[in-house]
């Protein structure tokens, strides 16, 4: 905490620590923890990108006189992870992999970056569903989109809901569609869906969670309720798989922050 504090403190000299900061002329200010809580998923992206300071201003030669792109980055990394506490004095497998992350992205000459329009981007949303009556836990996963205009849009690719699943069909009596069958325009569909075992003739491997999900939304058998939880995955950065979550306390390192890096 010491030593974030000294680093912050090189950007904001006049560092309060406090809720709320009221000025000489009596005028509230936000205070530092306010000022550094990374708010949204874009001002993530701004710092870790070193294009905004804390206070969300163009970064300049002054800033990076102070504080380089390494330190900015170590600074969105949630420092009460239990793998990084101690780590500067007792360095853990997980604070090794963070310097080699670091180092890796701000190697001289060939720094990598989170595109702006980057689709690499997934969000994991956890949320309340009422199924038949019932209350139950989903999880949506999306990825943003961006098409030729640049025009950026999530869409849902997959979902997890331990509530619902895909029908399984017995093998123990075959049904099959005749092999000449559209020789007659599939006549023989008419005699075969009014069969009590009609389910056997389609290819049931080929439906998905996320097909199901849909359809009994379609149905009205599903409400969707609300998000309870949200965090990000990112594969913008070559070999690197980033987790960011958001992190809510009174504290200098707040907000969404790196809760995880994992080389792919």
């Amino acid at each position: 905490m010491k030593k974030i504090l000294i680093i912050i403190s090189l950007f904001l000299p006049n560092l309060i620590s406090s809720q709320i900061i009221v000025n000489e002329n009596g005028r509230e200010e936000p205070s530092v923890e306010m000022i550094t809580q990374v708010k949204l998923l874009a001002q993530f992206i701004e710092r870790f990108n070193y294009k905004k300071t804390f206070d969300n201003k163009n970064i300049d030669s002054l800033f990076r006189g102070k504080i380089d792109r390494k330190t900015y980055i170590k600074l969105l990394f949630n420092r009460l992870d239990k793998r990084l506490i101690n780590s500067d004095s007792i360095p853990t497998d997980y604070s090794i992999l963070r310097d080699e992350f670091i180092e890796e992205v701000c190697k001289q000459k060939k720094q990598m970056y989170i595109g702006k329009y980057t689709n690499k981007l997934f969000a994991y949303a956890d949320c309340e569903v009422i199924y038949k009556g019932k209350l139950n836990k989903a999880t949506l996963i999306l990825q943003r989109k961006v098409n030729e205009k640049n025009v950026m849009f999530w869409k849902i690719i997959n979902v997890k809901a331990n509530f619902l699943e895909i029908p399984k069909v017995k093998n123990n009596k075959i049904v099959h569609i005749p092999p000449n069958s559209h020789e007659t325009n599939f006549m023989s569909l008419l005699r075969i869906f009014q069969k009590p075992k009609f389910e056997k003739v389609f290819d049931f491997e080929k439906i998905d969670i996320l097909s199901i999900f849909a359809f009994e939304i379609y149905k009205k058998n599903l409400k969707f309720k609300y998000v309870t939880k949200v965090k990000y995955e990112i594969l913008d950065i070559k070999n690197w798989i980033i987790s960011i979550e958001e992190f809510s306390r009174n504290d200098i390192n707040s907000g969404w922050l790196i809760s995880n890096v994992k080389r792919i």
